[in-house]
C-alpha cells in the first residue's frame, strides 16, 4: 500500500520519528546528519506508559531504511549496531527497519543483541504500517508514502478532472523523492493559509514547481481535491464546486516565454484576479500558481487588472541564493541517493570539495539535477563504483561555473533584442544605478545600429526585473544588478564569441574597467591553454566562463579590427574616471565623469598585458599613442609608479616599447627626485642611479640621502616584522640596493650584512613551509566541527569559487549530510 521505496533514509527516519511520537505520546528527538554513535532517535525520561522511563534514563531507536533488503543484509547491518553496545547503556532500545520482517526475522535480529533482548522492540515495516493506520495525521503529513498508490489515486480523483489530475498525482509519485521542504516552502505555505492562494515566481530552476508540488501533496493528504489547469483558467473554472474542498494548480499560468501569448483566454486576467479574490474569501478553494518573475512583470504592464493587490499579496519570489546550506545539501543528497550515482554516498566524503559545491554562487537545483542525471546515465552503462566523491563534486562545480543548460533557451528564445542589450551592458559593470544603466544602454544601442529611446530601455529593464536583473534601493536610489550570478556568467559567455557586440560595447564604454572586463573574456591565459592541451576539459561546456571565454573570437586576421578596437578604447579611456555610485559622490547620473581616475600604472599594465597576450608588440602606434595619453592621467601613488618602472623592463625586448620605457623614465624624473621613495623600491633607485650618475645631471647628495633613508627604513621594518616578503623578492631587493650604492659611492657594507641575516632567516622559513606541504585553507579556523580538519587538493581543479552568503558552521554540517552512509 505504501511506497517505502520512494523515501530517502532521511524521509524514513522522519516518518518513524513522527510515528513513535504519536504512538508513545512523547517528544522524540532527532539529530542533524553525521556520525550518530548508534542513536538516530531518543526519548529522555521520565515519561508515562507505554515507555515508562524513570528519571535520568532514556530510550533509543536506530532506524535502518532498507525497504527491499533480505534478512542476511539486515542481520549484517544490525550486528554492527549491536557491537556498539548502545542497547546496554539505554533503558529501552528499539531496532527499526522499513524492510518487511517475519517472526523468524525478528527473532534473528533480537538474538544479535542478546538472548534476553525483547522481540517486541524489533519493529519492521508491518509494525510501521499498523501505526500509520492508528495515526492518520502522520500519513497525511507524509504524502510521499502513498502518493504513487493506485487506490489512493482513485480516492483523491473525481471523474471529470481525472485525466489531468491523474497526470499531476503521477508526477508527484515520480518526483516526491526529490522534494525538500525549504524556507521558501514554509513561506509559501503561510501565504497559502492566510491568502488562500500563492503565486510562486522567480528565475528558472529555483524550485517553483517543486515547492508547488509539496503544497499540493499536503493539500491532497488533508482531503482537498486537486484541480489542474494546463492551457487556460477555463479548465479549472468549469469543474469548480462550492460543495467540495478543491485546490487549483496552474503551472506557468502566464506561459513559458514572452513570445507565447500569455493570458490565452478571453478576459483571463480578470478571471484570474477573481479566482484569487474568491480563494481569499472561501474556506473551500485554494489556488497555487507558478510563473517566471519577468513574465509576470510584463503581464502586469500589459494587463492592468493584474496590478490588483491580491496578486502582490499572494506572490512569493523564490531565489536559490536564499537557500540555507542544509537545504542545498539535502537537495543534492536526494538527487544523488535516487540516481545511478548513489554508490558515491558510500565512499569517504571529499568534504572540502562538497563545501564549495554547497556554497557556490550559481547553485541551482535544476543544474545539479541535469548534471547528476548525466553522470547517472553513464554510470548505468559502466562501473558506477568507479566514480569518486571528489570527481562528482568537481563536476558539479564546473556545471555551476558554466550554466549553459539553464539559460541558453531562455536567452535565445524568450528575451527581446533590447533586453539582451541591457544584459550585455550590465555584464561590464555587474552593478550600477538605474539611470546610468539607461544612459549607457542608449549609447550602446546607437553604436550597434539599433537605436532605442531611454523610455524603451526603461521598459525593457522593468520587464526583466526579478528574473534576470534585480532593481533594489540604495540610499533612495534605484540600483541595478543581475538577479543571479549565473545569469551574468552566461551573458559573459555569450559575449565572448560575439565580436559585433564587443565592438559596440567598446565604442560605448565610459570607464576603463569596462574594457578590462571585456578583455578578460577574450584574452587566453596560460592556465586555459594547459587545460585545452591535455584534453581534460570540454571546451564548450565545462570551462570556467568567469576566468576566460573564447579567445578564438578575436584571434587571427578576422579579429584584427576587434583587437585594435580594444587598444583604442583603452587609450581613449586611459585618463577617465572610475564608476562609484555611493551617495558621497553626489546623486547625478554619468558618475564616471566626476570620479577621480584610477592609477595610471595599473592601466598601463593592463594595456601591456593585452598587447603581449595578443602579440601586438610590434605595432608602433600603440606605444606612440600611450606616450600621448599618459601625461593626462593621474599618478595614484609614488610606490606603485616607481615599482612599475622596474616592471617595464619586460618591454625592453621590443624596440618601440623600449623607446616608450626610456620616455617614461625621463618623464617621471622630476617626480622621482622630489620624493623620498619607499624602502621596497630599490630596483627603481638603481634605474635612476645608473641613468643620472654622471656629474651635473642630478644632485648626487640628494639621491644619496634618499637612498640611505630608504635603506635604513627597510632594515628597521624587517627587524620589527613590519613587512613580510618572500626570500626571492628580498634577495632581489638587496642586490638592487648594493648596485645603486656602488654607483653612488655609498658604503653600506654593515647595512647589507644585517639585511643578509634576515634574508637567511626568511629563506629558512620559506623552506620549512615548502617541506611541510601545501593544504587548502577554508574560510576560518572555526569552520570545522569538533576540531576536525577538512583538507583537499585543488591542484587539478580548474575552478574559481565565489561563495554565496552561507555560514561556515552550516557549510560543514551540510557537507556532512552528503557523507551519510
Amino acid at each position: 500500500m505504501y511506497q517505502w521505496g520512494k523515501l530517502s533514509d532521511r524521509d524514513a527516519e522522519e516518518i518513524v520519528c513522527d510515528l513513535l511520537s504519536a504512538e508513545w505520546g512523547v517528544h522524540v528527538e532527532r539529530f542533524q546528519a553525521g556520525a550518530d554513535g548508534g542513536v538516530d532517535l531518543r526519548v529522555n525520561g521520565p515519561c508515562a506508559p507505554p515507555l515508562k522511563l524513570p528519571e535520568g534514563s532514556y530510550a533509543v531507536a536506530q532506524v535502518k531504511h532498507y525497504p527491499t533488503a533480505a534478512l542476511a543484509r539486515l542481520r549484517a547491518t544490525f550486528q554492527k549496531e549491536a557491537k556498539r553496545g548502545v542497547h546496554r547503556l539505554s533503558f529501552r532500545y528499539f531496532a527499526v527497519t522499513t524492510a518487511p520482517l517475519s517472526i523468524h526475522g525478528k527473532n534473528e535480529i533480537a538474538k544479535l543483541y542478546s538472548e534476553e533482548f525483547p522481540v517486541s522492540q524489533i519493529l519492521g515495516r508491518e509494525d510501521l504500517e499498523s501505526m500509520l493506520a492508528r495515526h492518520p495525521r502522520v500519513e497525511q503529513r507524509h504524502f510521499k508514502l502513498w502518493v504513487g498508490n493506485t487506490l489512493n489515486l482513485q480516492r483523491v480523483l473525481r471523474s471529470k478532472e481525472i485525466r489531468r489530475s491523474k497526470h499531476l498525482v503521477e508526477e508527484l509519485a515520480r518526483d516526491s523523492a526529490y522534494l525538500v521542504n525549504t524556507r521558501d516552502v514554509d513561506r509559501a505555505r503561510s501565504i497559502l493559509e492566510s491568502e488562500g492562494a500563492v503565486i510562486l515566481s522567480g528565475p528558472p530552476g529555483v524550485g517553483k514547481t517543486s515547492a508547488a508540488k509539496i503544497l499540493i501533496g499536503e493539500c491532497i493528504s488533508a482531503g482537498w481535491d486537486p484541480v489542474v489547469a494546463v492551457n487556460n483558467i477555463d479548465e479549472a473554472e468549469e469543474i469548480l464546486d462550492d460543495e467540495r474542498r478543491q485546490v487549483v494548480f496552474y503551472d506557468d499560468f502566464l506561459g513559458s516565454s514572452l513570445r507565447t501569448a500569455f493570458l490565452n483566454g478571453k478576459n483571463e486576467d480578470a478571471r484570474i484576479v477573481r479566482l484569487l479574490q474568491d480563494a481569499r474569501r472561501s474556506d473551500s478553494l485554494r489556488l497555487i500558481l507558478t510563473t517566471r518573475e519577468y513574465i509576470l512583470t510584463n503581464a502586469k504592464m500589459h494587463h492592468q487588472r493584474l496590478q490588483d493587490t491580491s496578486v502582490d499579496l499572494s506572490r512569493l519570489i523564490m531565489d536559490s541564493s536564499d537557500m540555507t546550506a542544509l537545504e542545498r545539501a539535502e537537495v543534492l543528497y536526494r538527487q544523488i541517493f535516487f540516481s545511478g550515482a548513489n554508490p558515491v554516498l558510500q565512499q569517504p566524503l571529499a568534504e572540502a570539495e562538497w563545501v564549495e559545491v554547497i556554497k557556490h554562487r550559481n547553485f541551482n537545483p535544476r543544474l545539479s539535477h541535469f548534471y547528476i542525471d548525466r553522470v547517472a546515465s553513464v554510470a548505468r552503462g559502466e562501473d558506477a563504483s568507479a566514480l569518486t566523491s571528489r570527481e562528482l563534486a568537481l563536476g558539479l562545480l564546473q556545471s555551476f561555473e558554466s550554466p549553459l543548460d539553464l539559460w541558453k533557451g531562455i536567452y535565445d528564445d524568450q528575451l527581446t533584442e533590447l533586453q539582451r542589450c541591457v544584459l550585455q551592458v550590465l555584464s561590464t559593470f555587474r552593478t550600477l544605478l538605474f539611470d546610468d544603466a539607461v544612459e549607457i544602454a542608449t549609447r550602446y544601442t546607437q553604436e550597434i545600429g539599433e537605436p532605442a529611446t531611454k523610455s524603451e530601455i526603461r521598459q525593457a529593464m522593468r520587464a526583466i526585473d526579478g528574473d534576470f536583473i534585480e532593481i533594489s534601493d540604495f540610499y533612495s536610489l534605484p540600483l541595478v544588478g543581475f538577479a543571479n550570478a549565473s545569469i551574468g556568467d552566461y551573458v559573459a559567455f555569450r559575449l565572448s564569441a560575439d565580436t559585433a557586440a564587443i565592438e559596440g560595447l567598446l565604442a560605448s564604454a565610459v570607464t576603463f574597467s569596462q574594457v578590462e572586463v571585456l578583455a578578460g573574456l577574450v584574452t587566453p591565459t596560460s592556465e586555459k591553454e594547459a587545460w585545452l592541451d591535455d584534453g581534460s576539459v570540454d571546451e564548450t561546456a565545462q570551462i570556467s566562463i568567469d576566468r576566460f571565454a573564447s579567445p578564438v573570437a578575436i584571434s587571427g586576421p578576422k579579429g584584427k579590427a576587434t583587437r585594435r578596437a580594444f587598444v583604442e578604447a583603452m587609450l581613449r579611456l586611459f585618463p577617465s574616471g572610475i564608476y562609484e555610485f555611493h551617495p558621497a559622490y553626489g546623486n547625478g547620473s554619468q558618475r564616471w565623469k566626476v570620479m577621480p581616475p584610477l592609477s595610471a600604472e595599473r592601466r598601463m599594465k593592463a594595456i601591456w598585458d593585452f598587447v603581449r597576450s595578443h602579440r601586438m608588440e610590434q605595432e608602433a602606434w600603440i606605444p606612440e599613442s600611450l606616450t600621448q595619453a599618459f601625461p593626462s592621467a593621474r599618478i595614484a601613488s609614488k610606490e606603485g609608479m616607481l615599482s612599475h618602472l622596474w616592471f617595464t623592463r619586460g618591454m625592453s625586448d621590443h624596440s618601440r616599447w623600449s623607446e616608450f620605457r626610456e620616455w617614461l623614465i625621463d618623464h617621471l624624473r622630476d617626480y622621482f627626485f622630489s620624493q623620498v621613495f619607499a624602502p621596497a623600491h630599490f630596483s627603481t633607485a638603481r634605474i635612476y642611479a645608473q641613468r643620472y650618475r654622471a656629474p651635473g645631471q642630478v644632485e648626487r647628495a640628494s639621491l644619496r640621502l634618499n637612498l640611505g633613508q630608504a635603506a635604513w627604513k627597510f632594515l628597521d621594518d624587517l627587524e620589527h616584522e613590519v613587512i613580510r616578503i618572500s626570500q626571492s623578492d628580498l634577495h632581489e631587493d638587496v642586490d638592487c640596493l648594493i648596485t645603486a650604492a656602488e654607483w653612488l659611492g655609498v658604503d653600506i657594507g654593515q647595512l647589507v650584512a644585517g639585511i643578509r641575516e634576515f634574508e637567511a632567516a626568511t629563506y629558512a622559513r620559506d623552506s620549512a613551509l615548502k617541506d611541510h606541504g601545501s593544504s587548502l585553507e577554508l574560510e576560518a579556523d572555526d569552520l570545522f566541527l569538533q576540531g576536525d580538519d577538512l583538507q583537499g587538493d585543488y591542484s587539478s581543479a580548474p575552478i574559481r569559487i565565489y561563495p554565496a552568503s552561507i555560514s561556515n558552521h552550516g557549510l560543514v554540517v551540510a557537507a556532512r549530510i552528503l557523507g551519510r552512509p
